[in-house]
């Protein structure tokens, strides 16, 4: 059985860890939870998202993922759809995953993935 103070101790060791993560500038990645701080489509999965490949149609990614959370076109005439938006951060203002797919033509052009630390 370990002693009072040893528990106690290391229980402080926590609470000082825990209130300079919190008091710290910036947001951080969470590597226990990556996506702790990420809203992602409905449709979303990372499976799908990784089986999308440059070349798919509009209509083949929608099949895939679904619809896309928000969407932007650009003067040039890419469009990019947005799979994930940036969570609330109820306790904390993590980073987040960032995935997106850019068109033109419709067709996909660029697949990206981002860690967003805003």
């Amino acid at each position: 059985m370990r002693p009072l103070y040893c528990s106690a101790a290391i229980a402080l060791a926590f609470l000082a860890i825990a209130i300079v993560f919190v008091l710290s500038r910036g947001e951080r990645y969470c590597i226990l939870w990556p996506g702790i701080d990420t809203v992602y489509a409905k449709g979303y999965t990372k499976r799908a998202f990784e089986s999308v490949s440059i070349g798919a149609t509009e209509a083949e990614v929608r099949k895939f993922l679904g619809p896309p959370l928000n969407a932007s076109t650009k003067p040039n005439g890419t469009s990019t759809w947005w799979y994930t938006k940036d969570g609330d951060g109820m306790l904390y203002d993590f980073a987040w995953l960032g995935r997106s797919i850019t068109f033109s033509n419709g067709v996909v052009l660029l697949k990206e993935k981002h860690i967003f630390y805003d």
